[in-house]
C-alpha cells in the first residue's frame, strides 16, 4: 500500500529530525495528544497532492506528490522563543535536503525541498512549520 508506506516512511523521518528531545511530544494525524503545558511539542500533517501517471498500462508507475508539514511549537513565555524555533527549523531543513531518500516496506520518497514558515502565535504558542515537499513512484497492480 503506497499511500500508507509513503506517509509512515516520512513520520518516521521527522520522529529521527525531531531527535529525542520531542520524545512524547509529537501529535500525528489519527492519534489522541494532549499538548505539554509549558515544553516544545511538534505537529505532523501530511497534505497530499495526489499521483500523476509516469507511465502508461497495467504494471505502469504514478507519481505521488505532497507536503507533510511538521509545525514546531515552543511557550511563548521564557527563554528566547524566536530562537528556539529557528534552531529547529535549521535542524529540521538541515535533515530533509532535496535529494534525500527515505523508505518504508519498499516504498520509497524523495525529499524535493523544504521550506520554513514564518513564525506566528498559535493558541498561546509561538509556531514555525517546515513543509518538507516530496515525490514518491509507486507501481500499479496488473490487472
Amino acid at each position: 500500500m503506497s499511500e500508507a508506506s509513503i506517509d509512515r516512511a516520512l513520520e518516521a523521518a521527522a520522529v529521527a529530525a525531531l531527535g529525542p528531545a520531542f520524545t512524547g511530544r509529537i501529535a500525528a494525524e489519527g492519534f489522541a495528544f494532549t499538548p505539554p503545558s509549558s515544553s516544545p511539542w511538534a505537529q505532523l500533517t501530511h497534505l497530499r497532492a495526489g499521483a500523476d501517471v509516469a507511465s502508461l498500462g497495467a504494471g505502469g508507475m504514478d507519481e505521488h506528490v505532497g507536503v507533510f508539514q511538521i509545525d514546531v511549537n515552543v511557550p511563548e513565555s521564557g527563554g528566547n522563543p524566536r530562537a528556539t524555533l529557528l534552531q529547529h527549523a535549521d535542524q529540521l531543513r538541515g535533515y530533509f535536503v532535496a535529494g534525500r531518500r527515505f523508505a518504508h516496506s519498499n516504498q520509497s520518497v524523495r525529499v524535493t525541498r523544504a521550506d520554513v514558515s514564518q513564525i506566528r502565535r498559535v493558541d498561546g504558542w509561538q509556531r514555525v512549520s517546515v513543509s518538507v515537499r516530496y515525490s514518491a513512484f509507486s507501481t500499479r497492480p496488473e490487472v
